[in-house]
C-alpha cells in the first residue's frame, strides 16, 4: 500500500511538472477561500500531449473566474492536470458522456468539486451545447432556491462564479441563447431547479426587476440517484432554515456542516467523534430524527396560525433531511450548552447536515 501511494504521488508530481504552465505564487489567495463544502467551480479541457498515460491524456482544470488554480499537490498554477475525473451520483453512461464531451473540441464542460492529487472529484457536472463558444469568462449560475412552505421565495437567483455574489432575478431570458430548441427547453427547465445552469450572460435592470440575458449556457448532468450533495444541499437547507431556530430555553440558529467520509451505512458514535473532533472522554447521546422533530413539527388544535406555520416549517426541514440524507441521526453532547448535530450520509458519501445548540439548565 505504501508503494502504491508513493507511485501515485510521483505520477501526479511528474504530470504537473511536465505541463509547462508557470507556477503562480500567491495569486488569488484572497478569493480562494473554500466554501463550507470545500468545493469550487472548474472549466475542463482535454490534454492533447502525446506521452504514456497517466502522464498524458487526462484533463486540464482551471478554476472559473480566477487567474490561478490551487492544484491537488498544493501548488498554485494557471491550470492543473489530473489523469482522471469522477462525478458522484451519475451512471456509468452519464460519466462517459461527460468525459466524451471534454474530448469534443467544440463543447464546454464545467465541474463543481475538489481537486485531488490524481483526479478531479466532482459532485456536479454541466455540459454546454457545441454552439456555446463564448463561455470563457464572467460566468454565472442561474438557479431557483428551495423554499419552505409559507416562506416567501426569492425567485430565481444569479450567482457570479468569480466571487459568489448573488442577484435576485425577475426573469431568465434565453431567447438569444445559442442551441437547438430541445437544448434551450432543457436549459429553461434546469434553471428552475436548485442545481441550475451555468451561463455566459449579462444582467439588465428593468422596471420589473433584474433580467439575466443568456447568450450561452451549460446544462447539468443529473444523476440517476436521488438526494442533493454538497453546495446544492447546503443551499437547500439554508433556504429551509433561514430565520428558523432550534427551540430550547434559548433558541439558536442552524448551521450547515459537512465532513468527508469513506464509510457507509449508519454513522457510529466513533465515526461522529472522528468527523467532528469530539474527544473520547465526552459522552455522546444519540437520538432519532423523529424523536427530535415529533413535537415541534406537529400541528395541534390549540395552536395559533403563526404556530401552525412554524410547525409546518419544522416538518419541511425534517422531510428535507430525511429525503437527502441516509441514516439520519441526532448526536448530542455537553451540558447546559448542548451541542446538537443532525447528520447523515449524502449520496456522495459525505457526512452532512445541521448543527445547532440547545440550552438545558
Amino acid at each position: 500500500m505504501f508503494f502504491k501511494r508513493l507511485a501515485a504521488g510521483l505520477v501526479a508530481a511528474v504530470a504537473v511538472a511536465a505541463c509547462g504552465a508557470p507556477e503562480l505564487d500567491g495569486a488569488d489567495e484572497a478569493t480562494d477561500e473554500a466554501r463550507t463544502t470545500g468545493e469550487q467551480y472548474f472549466s475542463v479541457r482535454r490534454d492533447t500531449r502525446r506521452c504514456a498515460a497517466p502522464l498524458c491524456g487526462g484533463f486540464w482544470l482551471s478554476r472559473v473566474g480566477a487567474a490561478s488554480t490551487l492544484c491537488g499537490d498544493g501548488r498554485r498554477m494557471a491550470e492543473c492536470y489530473v489523469p482522471e475525473l469522477a462525478v458522484s451520483g451519475v451512471s456509468a453512461a452519464q460519466l462517459d458522456f461527460v468525459r466524451s464531451s471534454v474530448h469534443h473540441s467544440a463543447k464546454r464542460v464545467f465541474l463543481r468539486g475538489r481537486l485531488e492529487a490524481t483526479r478531479a472529484n466532482a459532485t456536479q457536472a454541466w455540459v454546454a451545447p457545441a454552439t456555446a463558444a463564448s463561455m470563457t469568462s464572467t460566468l454565472r449560475l442561474a438557479y431557483r432556491p428551495t423554499c419552505a412552505p409559507n416562506q416567501r421565495c426569492a425567485g430565481s437567483v444569479s450567482e457570479a462564479l468569480s466571487n459568489g455574489r448573488t442577484t435576485i432575478l425577475a426573469n431568465i431570458d434565453l431567447s438569444r441563447a445559442s442551441g437547438t430548441a430541445e437544448e434551450i427547453t432543457a436549459a429553461t427547465t434546469a434553471a428552475t431547479t436548485s442545481i441550475g445552469i451555468i451561463t455566459q450572460a449579462t444582467l439588465s435592470a428593468t422596471a420589473g426587476g433584474n433580467v439575466l440575458r443568456v447568450n450561452d449556457f451549460a446544462t447539468p448532468v443529473v444523476g440517476d440517484t436521488g438526494g442533493l450533495c454538497a453546495a446544492d444541499l447546503q443551499r437547500s437547507l439554508g433556504a429551509l432554515t433561514e430565520g428558523l431556530t432550534f427551540p430550547s430555553e434559548s433558541d439558536y440558529p442552524f448551521e450547515f456542516v459537512e465532513r468527508p467520509s469513506t464509510g457507509t451505512g449508519a454513522i457510529t458514535v466513533a465515526a461522529f467523534r472522528a468527523a467532528f473532533g469530539v474527544p473520547a472522554t465526552q459522552a455522546v447521546e444519540v437520538r432519532s430524527l423523529e424523536q427530535v422533530f415529533s413535537w415541534i413539527a406537529t400541528e395541534r388544535p390549540e395552536m395559533t396560525d403563526e404556530e401552525r406555520a412554524l410547525a409546518r416549517r419544522y416538518a419541511a426541514l425534517r422531510d428535507a433531511l430525511g429525503a437527502n440524507l441516509q441514516n439520519v441521526q441526532v448526536f448530542r453532547y455537553g451540558s447546559i450548552q448542548v451541542q446538537v448535530y443532525i447528520v447523515g450520509r449524502t449520496r456522495c458519501g459525505a457526512i452532512s447536515g445541521l448543527k445547532t445548540v440547545a440550552i438545558e439548565t
